[in-house]
């Protein structure tokens, strides 16, 4: 590959990671976030964890909407 294909790997690579970064430290926290913010009853895990579902499925959606309509 050539050099600027390597600088475009690698900072798509970094992005990525930090990204999934980003989940994993949700799904991680689900517990102590479920606690902080949602009513101390059993369902509050439940909550969590659709609040996390939504953001998972809905970034690649908005991408696919937002992709269309704004493409040159």
């Amino acid at each position: 590959m050539p050099k600027m294909d390597n600088k475009l790997a690698f900072a798509c690579a970094i992005g990525s990671t930090l990204e999934w970064f980003d989940y994993a430290l949700y799904g991680i926290f689900t517990t102590t976030l479920s606690k902080l913010f949602f009513p101390a009853d059993a369902s509050s895990v439940m909550w969590t964890y659709f609040v996390f579902a939504f953001g998972f499925f809905s970034r690649p959606l908005g991408g696919i909407i937002f992709g269309k309509h704004f493409s040159f």
